[in-house]
């Protein structure tokens, strides 16, 4: 599935009260930052994002990308989902080589061609960010 836009509809605070922004869309290539203080919801954002939330989390958001609802299958797939998440508790990667991590990645979300995948995945982070 190729991503071109990512649209977030507003839901619902944890205490009810609902959200301020109605909608809004994220753009392949945009560098968008979340902020603010703890407990304000920035994970469970992400999270709905990550789920393709369809007024089925907590918060009561829907999630279309590319302006249609995401088949579920995307959802419970994990080979087929194109979105991942990199946990708060990431402790454990900092002793990892990029490789390694990539290659646990990799296997864990069901690849066939491991070895591609990692030299693809380095090829555009590096295209990303401009170093070797």
């Amino acid at each position: 599935m190729d991503i071109d836009k990512i649209t977030v509809f507003s839901g619902y605070g944890k205490t009810g009260e609902k959200e301020k922004v109605e909608r809004f869309d994220l753009q392949m290539g945009d560098i968008i930052s979340i902020v603010g203080p703890t407990g304000c919801g920035k994970t469970t954002l992400i999270n709905d994002i990550e789920l393709f939330a369809n007024c089925n989390t907590p918060s009561g958001r829907q999630i279309l990308i590319n302006d249609e609802l995401v088949p579920e299958d995307f959802s419970f797939d994990p080979k087929k989902h194109p979105i991942a998440l990199i946990s708060q508790h990431t402790n454990f990667l900092s002793d990892l080589p990029v490789g390694e991590f990539l290659n646990i990645h990799a296997v864990v979300r069901g690849a066939e061609n491991v070895e591609q995948i990692i030299e693809e995945t380095l090829e555009f982070a590096n295209q990303l960010t401009g170093e070797a």
